[in-house]
């Protein structure tokens, strides 16, 4: 039907793929008309609908109305199901935008084991992934390490190149946090190096740079270090300034950023020790 070619366009443009300003008024779109199209229905359209909207919500920092949509969401999902493990996606991302880290954290305890009753690769690949992003947003990159690569794991065994990067590249975040740098730099290297990166989401050529770049501040490595962080900041395909948009725990790695562009300045160990070092 109309309604659920409109849902599939809103979800790919939400919850599957990068949903950068330049595809939002698109994306909007199709979401405002899948709604439209389901309005007094309570379909696995109109719930799935309802999901790809606080997704954009979401994105658009419309903080409030995402959790609007994400708890409708979540009522009409019949329980324990595929459309119920979306919707539960959309509320941890909601509490997340608003702060609510510890709830978002139990919303992503609650996707797990349902995901693993499924056997669907892709909902247990994202749900692991997504407990990984929430302990990190508490500051627990041991746990965060631990789901990020069982995230990555998953997405091996399905083929899935691009997932398999996307996860990888948390892991080596919370490796960096975790003190242990030196593991997280040769994988950063490779896949900064692979071609099949070229793929990938917008967003993760510039994290994957900041990362890098501030291992190598925390060694003294200053030249390369900056010199990653200002090729982050200059990246045509994405705005780094948005990263936290994507990642809420890299206020950090923004901070680098910044302090990389400051014309002659040195740049300042301390931030990065706290996450690289003891």
């Amino acid at each position: 039907t109309l309604a659920r070619l409109h849902r599939r366009a809103a979800e790919y443009m939400t919850r599957f793929g990068y949903c950068g300003v330049e595809v939002q008024a698109s994306a909007r779109g199709h979401v405002e008309a899948a709604l439209r199209l389901t309005d007094g229905t309570r379909s696995s359209d109109r719930c799935r609908a309802l999901a790809a909207s606080a997704f954009l919500h979401s994105y658009c920092s419309e903080r409030e109305d995402a959790l609007r949509d994400a708890l409708e969401s979540v009522a009409m999902a019949e329980p324990e199901s595929a459309e119920w493990l979306q919707a539960m996606d959309a509320y941890q991302c909601a509490l997340s935008g608003l702060g609510r880290k510890a709830e978002a954290l139990e919303a992503a305890q609650r996707r797990l084991p349902v995901a693993e009753r499924l056997g669907d690769d892709w909902e247990l690949r994202d749900a692991e992934s997504m407990l990984a992003a929430a302990f990190l947003e508490i500051n627990d990159p041991g746990m965060a390490e631990e789901h990020a690569r069982r995230a990555e794991e998953v997405a091996i065994r399905a083929r899935a190149g691009v997932l398999a990067r996307y996860t990888r590249t948390v892991r080596c975040d919370a490796l960096i946090r975790s003190g242990r740098g030196d593991e997280a730099e040769p994988l950063i290297r490779a896949m900064l190096a692979d071609p099949a990166a070229e793929h990938d989401l917008a967003s993760q050529r510039p994290y994957r740079q900041l990362l890098l770049s501030q291992i190598l501040e925390a060694r003294g490595d200053y030249a390369e270090s900056v010199e990653l962080a200002r090729n982050a900041s200059t990246d045509q395909r994405f705005d780094a300034t948005h990263l936290t948009d994507y990642f809420p725990w890299a206020v950090d790695l923004i901070d680098l950023m910044t302090r990389a562009l400051i014309p002659n300045a040195q740049p300042e160990s301390t931030a990065t020790g706290r996450r690289s070092g003891s």
